[in-house]
């Protein structure tokens, strides 16, 4: 279910929306807990990288 409400909010609003970045963060969340580690950090890097491009390194956001 995460993956395809994170692929409708890719298309929707684009990969790099703090929103579709938010539903990343959620699904490297999941994977985590799950002990999927090498997937959610692959996803965490993109969560942190995105906010960084779309929020500036300044934002708190970012900075969490």
């Amino acid at each position: 279910m995460n993956r395809r409400a994170l692929e409708g909010s890719e298309k929707s609003l684009g990969k790099e929306h703090p929103s579709t970045l938010n539903s990343v963060g959620n699904l490297a969340y999941l994977l985590q807990h799950r002990n999927r580690y090498k997937e959610a950090m692959l996803l965490y890097k993109r969560v942190s990288s995105g906010y960084t491009t779309t929020l500036g390194l300044d934002h708190p956001t970012t900075q969490a």
